[in-house]
């Protein structure tokens, strides 16, 4: 069992034609409809323009083209349906323009069912940035703490992720007054989204609502 994401499938099909592997579904609860799981509508890998570089024109249609449904299209194509595009639209044209393999088909379906676009901080305003250049990855993380307790190093999981939390709230709230200190527009607020379902994605429409309320 190998707990991966789906952009290894093209890449183990071609270097290695002979392995045989399924896929399966992520962990869900045994009863009850599971939340679905989020993700940030600008994508996980960040991208970036040396500030000084003569081609930043040039790279921003670039970006302009990865996100547009042309775009996103085209990457869904590119890796066989193995990466799922934030419009909807772009993966129906994607299974349209070509047959895909199964593997990648059960993959989006996945998605689908378990997936969905959540709120982000910095789109409902962009001087949010700057509280990420301030803030301090804490010590033991996210990752480190699920191993501690896995392993039994931690022995009270519901302490350990509290402590967790206090100290990620706690930083947060630093990197928000760092931020405000050096002239960002940006408070607690722009991180509060009354208005999110979690069983559905956050739209544009989502994001005006919030400015009218």
């Amino acid at each position: 069992m190998m707990l991966e994401g789906p952009w290894n499938i093209p890449q183990w099909k071609r270097e290695n034609p002979n392995f045989k592997f399924g896929l399966a579904s992520q962990p869900v609860p045994n009863s009850g409809a599971p939340i679905p799981l989020t993700f940030v509508e600008t994508g996980a890998n960040l991208q970036w323009v040396y500030a000084k570089s003569p081609l930043k024109a040039i790279a921003g249609d670039m970006f302009s083209y990865v996100g547009s449904q042309e775009g996103q299209t085209a990457i869904v194509v590119a890796t066989e349906g193995n990466l799922r595009a934030v419009f909807p639209r772009s993966n129906q044209l994607a299974q349209e323009s070509r047959e895909l393999d199964p593997i990648a088909a059960k993959a989006l379906r996945l998605f689908g069912e378990q997936i969905r676009i959540g709120p982000y901080y910095v789109i409902r305003n962009p001087e949010a940035a700057q509280v990420n250049l301030e803030f301090k990855n804490i010590k033991p993380d996210f990752g480190e703490t699920v191993q501690g307790i896995y392993t039994g190093q931690l022995r009270d999981p519901k302490a350990a992720m509290k402590d967790l939390q206090d100290r990620s709230e706690q930083e947060l709230d630093r990197a928000i007054k760092a931020a405000q200190a050096k002239g960002a527009k940006v408070s607690r607020d722009d991180w509060k989204f009354a208005n999110w379902d979690p069983t559905k994605d956050y739209t544009a429409e989502d994001y005006a609502a919030l400015k009218k309320s």
